[in-house]
């Protein structure tokens, strides 16, 4: 996920100059490694990029690439049947 800058107030900050920015960033970087979907919301404060990727160094970079113009959280995910015998184990 990753998160417009916030202005005062703590209030998502949509200004067309940052707008512009976030685009032209996306423009240039192209699309990551395993990019498989990418979603904005339709509040104007964020969006999603769907990724099918083994590669954290990667992801991490991408990361770092976009820091200074929007707050990035990566959140690792399994299909709900890769997550089954992980989650049988832990239960005993």
């Amino acid at each position: 996920m990753w998160a417009a800058p916030r202005g005062a107030a703590g209030v998502p900050s949509t200004s067309i100059r940052i707008a512009i920015g976030v685009a032209f960033a996306f423009r240039r970087r192209g699309a990551e490694a395993g990019e498989i979907a990418h979603y904005v919301r339709a509040d104007g404060a964020g969006g999603y990029t769907i990724s099918d990727s083994d590669d954290l160094d990667a992801a991490y970079a991408a990361a770092l690439a976009y820091s200074e113009i929007m707050t990035v959280t990566i959140n690792p995910v399994l299909k709900v049947e890769d997550a089954v015998g992980p989650i049988f184990a832990y239960l005993g």
